[in-house]
């Protein structure tokens, strides 16, 4: 009875958890994934998932599956010939035609998969940690990789779906050859990891550093099958390359311009520091998270240069000092923690805005370099050789911070899911904490459209105050003395937008042009009202309200075949409600005059 009672209190969570099966830590991953981020399933879509799915034409087709892998989208003015400027993503959208097609605007099933993949992504984290170190380790960083705030991003956001794929791809490559030394890869095998690695790439161009990470991997751990692996990652990159180059004649230029393509090397370049920074201090304390920034340091100040560039440096002074610690008192570990160490550095590098991106900082940038974190983290605590096969005091205490950690992660990732259950909802929260002049511009838009025009105006002008270069800022605070019926205003904002960026490429400067258009009609000055509509389409041809612009000044001017020949071409690209009541406005000569009371083009 006594020894009973005794079995009783040794007893303790720890004992939950130990020892930590394959079959165990999976059923674990799942309930928790599920715990977390179940109040995400039923979210709407958000901001790029209306152009990349509801809006888009292409996605309603099933057999245009095919066509995705045979076409590109390229930036505008490059040559389709420079495979870089390319934007290549067939499976990613391949995966948005079936899921529409089955599903329609119904968002669970998208959620569904991700929530998938994210569980899918922890078990292969899990699986890559424990070749490393032991499986209790593993266990614990998995789960952080599973609930971290960070992550929550790619696995409520549609539109990251791209990121999930190709990290999942990925690992699966590479868990393929997590074999013994010596182990002889068979040509299946190796045939497996290249179709995995392709599809990682044709998920996202970000896929490219699967091959570094198994070609690094079968250098340092497997040289037996060293060569057969690098040259299975050679025909994979060079296969591509082709496959890219091809595709690259038969693009479309749909991606529209970045601030950051616009920006000049100095400038990113001196961002760098606050880039590192923001990562860094997310993954220790991810408590206001934010949707994709676009801000740049423009000026070396404190706050925003030398004090990230020192907490950066301290940072990489700490790497530096672990792996010489490593060298000196455990070598046989260098390999693993060098193995990690480079995965992290290689994505955070392609991150850093050298090749200039769509967002200066997002959190789906993290997604690939937090695994080379969490496992220099793992090599670091093998290092230390603390016990896991007796439980001492300090194992009690271990095991209760991991779930303090976890828990707390997972609380705030729930809350964050939470914040993305409508679009105001998200950029009301994270205009908030934000010093970001696009999101500022974005919540100010929104409100714009929910016709809340007091609440919107100080957004837009702080918007404006952090960063005068982002152009539609300037646009949308235009549109808010337009609805005061302050034209001079406006036009006045509208001109010096136009002239601040002058001499960079902005596809923000013909809504400008389309703003004067509006004010001009507003004021019956037809002839200037169809000079800029005409200007403004030349910047941008498929800019809807300059074509509707140009349509009602030529009418108004008496010109009504160029009018009805305007409108036309406009309802046949876009057949919607608004544009087929212009077009009958037109043909039966009844066009009232203002027929439209506001400017249309709010960027949010």
């Amino acid at each position: 009875m006594q020894e009973h009672v005794q079995q009783q209190k040794e007893y303790s969570f720890y004992d939950l958890f130990n020892p930590v099966t394959t079959k165990k830590a999976v059923i674990i991953f799942i309930i928790i994934g599920i715990i977390v981020f179940f109040n995400s399933l039923f979210n709407p879509f958000q901001g790029d998932d209306y152009a990349q799915i509801v809006n888009n034409p292409f996605v309603g087709h099933v057999n245009s599956i095919f066509s995705f892998f045979l076409r590109g989208m390229a930036l505008p003015g490059s040559d389709f010939s420079k495979v870089l400027h390319l934007q290549y993503r067939p499976i990613l959208y391949a995966t948005y035609i079936l899921l529409y097609s089955l599903f329609g605007n119904t968002t669970f099933p998208y959620h569904l998969l991700q929530l998938i993949l994210q569980i899918a992504n922890t078990v292969l984290v899990f699986f890559l940690f424990s070749k490393f170190i032991k499986k209790e380790l593993a266990f614990v960083l998995s789960l952080i990789f599973l609930v971290h705030p960070i992550n929550a991003e790619t696995v409520i956001y549609i539109s990251d779906l791209q990121d999930a794929f190709f990290v999942f791809f990925g690992l699966t490559a590479l868990n393929t050859i997590l074999k013994k030394e010596k182990t002889h890869l068979s040509d299946k095998r190796l045939f497996f990891v290249a179709l995995m690695l392709l599809c990682s790439i044709l998920s996202k161009e970000t896929g490219i550093l699967f091959i570094g990470i198994i070609f690094l991997y079968g250098l340092l751990f497997n040289k037996e099958n060293f060569k057969r692996i690098g040259l299975t990652t050679v025909i994979v990159s060079v296969g591509y390359i082709v496959l890219r180059y091809i595709v690259s004649f038969a693009s479309t230029v749909d991606i529209g311009s970045s601030l950051l393509r616009q920006t000049p090397l100095a400038v990113r370049l001196i961002t760098i520091p606050k880039i590192i920074f923001y990562y860094l201090s997310t993954f220790v304390f991810p408590i206001h998270l934010e949707v994709g920034q676009l801000w740049l340091v423009r000026q070396i100040n404190f706050s925003d240069f030398t004090l990230p560039l020192l907490i950066d440096s301290i940072f990489v002074v700490c790497l530096i000092a672990c792996g010489i610690f490593v060298i000196y008192n455990k070598k046989k570990y260098f390999k693993e923690y060098f193995f990690f160490a480079l995965w992290f550095c290689l994505g955070l590098i392609v991150h850093l805005q050298l090749i200039p991106l769509d967002a200066t900082v997002a959190d789906r940038f993290f997604y690939f370099p937090i695994i080379g974190l969490l496992g220099m983290i793992g090599v670091i605590f093998k290092m230390l050789n603390f016990p896991t096969n007796t439980k001492p005091i300090q194992m009690q205490y271990a095991v209760l911070l991991s779930c303090i950690v976890i828990v707390v992660f997972s609380i705030l990732t729930i809350i964050r899911n939470s914040e993305w259950q409508t679009v105001i909802g998200l950029f009301s929260h994270d205009a908030q904490y934000a010093q970001d002049p696009q999101i500022d511009s974005y919540y100010g838009g929104m409100l714009l459209l929910n016709g809340q025009f007091d609440e919107a105006k100080p957004y837009l002008e702080e918007s404006i105050k952090i960063d005068p270069n982002l152009g539609y800022n300037f646009n949308n605070l235009a549109v808010y003395y337009e609805h005061e019926k302050n034209y001079s205003k406006a036009a006045e904002l509208y001109s010096e937008n136009i002239q601040h960026n002058k001499n960079e490429f902005n596809t923000y400067i013909d809504v400008s042009y389309t703003g004067l258009a509006h004010i001009a009609l507003n004021e019956r000055k037809f002839e200037r009202a169809k000079l800029l509509s005409e200007v403004a389409l030349k910047m941008n041809p498929s800019n809807t309200y300059a074509q509707q612009y140009l349509a009602i000044s030529a009418y108004e001017l008496g010109e009504k075949t160029d009018s009805l020949s305007t409108i036309s071409k406009l309802y046949k690209q876009s057949p919607n409600a608004e544009n087929q009541g212009l077009l009958n406005l037109i043909e039966t000569n009844k066009l009232p005059f203002p027929v439209l009371q506001d400017n249309g083009d709010v960027i949010y």
